[in-house]
């Protein structure tokens, strides 16, 4: 008897867990207390669409000056060989922006990533800690913010548009914001003018 009621309740359980992940969700997992995507902070160039989202009253992408820019082509192979990283990697987030990866080819030493948006400028940068305000890099408006360790520079193209620039090395921040400086500058010119 004690068999036939523990293979009952082992077949409910699993008819029941086959049944439960039937369906499918679009989205992310978060936990029930995270907060809405438009006040969690936005990773550079994570894709996940959990920044700021475009409204009808936000530019469109079609009027963007970034819309057409790869920012896999914002830094040449003679400038990824001086930065000692390998080949970039695309990287699509919203209809908006996009991003181009690079890893050091010293395993582990740090990453960089080239991120483009359509229709956000610097005032919707959101940061971990501190924006501030930062000389012009080449003839663009800039602002240097953190995400965890990491270190950005953000470089504005129109009030609505922009180029970031994300380096993470391990939780040295100050040599992150280092690296941050040299592609910035490296990625500037190659940018529409502002």
């Amino acid at each position: 008897m004690k068999t036939s009621v523990l293979v009952t309740a082992t077949v409910f359980a699993l008819l029941w867990s086959v049944t439960a992940c039937s369906t499918v969700t679009n989205g992310l997992p978060l936990p029930a207390d995270a907060p809405s995507g438009t006040s969690r902070p936005k990773i550079p160039g994570s894709g996940g669409g959990l920044g700021n989202q475009t409204t009808s009253a936000d530019p469109q992408p079609a009027d963007s000056p970034m819309r057409d820019v790869d920012p896999c082509t914002l830094l040449t192979s003679a400038e990824t060989t001086t930065l000692a990283v390998g080949p970039g990697r695309l990287e699509k987030g919203l209809s908006t922006d996009r991003g181009c990866a690079y890893s050091s080819l010293d395993k582990g030493e740090y990453t960089v990533q080239v991120n483009v948006f359509d229709t956000l400028g610097i005032k919707d940068v959101q940061s971990t800690g501190p924006i501030k305000s930062i000389p012009n890099v080449g003839k663009h408006k800039a602002v240097e913010y953190s995400y965890g360790t990491g270190c950005a520079i953000a470089l504005e193209v129109t009030a609505a548009s922009r180029s970031d620039v994300y380096v993470a090395s391990g939780n040295d921040t100050q040599r992150a914001c280092q690296i941050a400086t040299q592609v910035a500058h490296m990625v500037e010119p190659k940018l529409p003018p502002s």
